[in-house]
């Protein structure tokens, strides 16, 4: 499965080089995250716990997706987060 998202990192730095994409994808993958289903060119899904997700956007890597839930935790480990509401489409 890392095999998917390493593509889809290399895709990217080849259109967009951004020199700290590859370090926090390094630090994602060696924080004990499993992959989650499906990756696609601009979003990588990964795995935690009882069915938590951590959505991280490879075209843009400073923008990681938690659950509202994680907002006080995250934040008093002095990440800065905003609120953004994410809409099924399907």
């Amino acid at each position: 499965m890392w095999t998917n998202f390493e593509a889809r990192l290399d895709e990217n730095e080849q259109e967009r080089p951004i020199p700290l994409r590859r370090a926090l994808f390094d630090v994602l993958r060696g924080s004990g995250l499993r992959p989650g289903e499906g990756v696609t060119k601009k979003m990588a899904s990964f795995e935690f716990g009882a069915g938590e997700r951590l959505l991280w956007e490879v075209q843009n890597p400073a923008n990681i997706f938690l659950d509202v839930k994680w907002r006080d935790l995250v934040e008093a480990n002095g990440f800065t987060t905003s609120r953004v509401t994410v809409r099924d489409h399907s």
